[in-house]
């Protein structure tokens, strides 16, 4: 098993649609709530994996139709929006799971800033994705 574990995710809050209804899931989305069970299974194997919230630098609206509506427009355009620093050390992970919600049937534009903005060379990547069917509870 790897020395250096990292989990590093990006979640939307807020109002997210759930069972065809619109519903508020808080501050904490699908994403970081499945990154921050996966720590927790990890650590009772004995296994310390390091959380890494990835966000944007200009937040995504807490509206379901605001995030839709810019969510969308960076797909079309191929974007990649600045996202915060970090994480530190971010060069001694070995392995790094790497967590996203499904956007338009692709990763969202905050993982391809963090893809763009971190050399992965060397490193194992396991991704896991949510879909905004079900909150987890």
């Amino acid at each position: 098993m790897p020395k250096n574990i990292l989990i590093a995710y990006f979640s939307h809050g807020g109002e997210n649609l759930v069972d065809d209804q619109i519903v508020d899931l808080g501050d904490e989305g699908n994403t970081k709530i499945a990154a921050k069970k996966l720590a927790a299974l990890l650590g009772e194997k004995g296994i310390k994996a390091n959380l890494f919230e990835i966000e944007p630098l200009i937040p995504y609206d807490r509206s379901y139709e605001g995030t839709l509506a810019r969510s969308r427009q960076e797909y079309q355009d191929g974007a990649a929006p600045l996202i915060n620093d970090g994480p530190n050390g971010y060069e001694a992970y070995d392995l790094i799971f790497l967590g996203y919600p499904n956007w338009w049937g692709t990763i969202p534009a905050p993982i391809l800033s963090f893809l763009r903005d971190h050399d992965l060379k060397g490193k194992t990547i396991i991704p896991f994705v949510t879909h905004g069917g079900q909150r987890f509870l």
